[in-house]
């Protein structure tokens, strides 16, 4: 169903009042997102991962339990990093203009 003429200069109103006073809100939401950051850090994490184990199964063969406990700690470290979501930049507040 098409909006009535009224309607229609109501959306558009609205539209140019959130592109005049919302700049900042729509630039970010606007703005592409970074992927290749995330990659890098869930390939670090699986890297981690994989030195972890081999630094375990290093430990358990050689029978030295420090070996085996920095591997289990790697493994650990390369899972929290590779599962855990990127945390959104921190941006400052836009100033509150009256």
């Amino acid at each position: 169903m098409p909006l009535s003429e009224h309607e229609q200069r109501l959306l558009d109103e609205m539209e140019r009042q959130l592109y005049q006073n919302d700049a900042d809100f729509v630039s970010a939401v606007g703005r592409p997102r970074r992927r290749r950051s995330t990659y890098r850090t869930v390939v670090l994490g699986v890297l981690l991962l994989v030195v972890g184990v081999g630094a375990l199964l290093v430990g358990v063969i050689s029978k030295f339990s420090i070996v085996g406990i920095v591997g289990f700690v790697l493994m650990f470290a390369g899972a929290v990093v590779a599962l855990t979501p990127k945390r959104k930049s921190s941006q400052t507040p836009p100033d509150d203009r009256i």
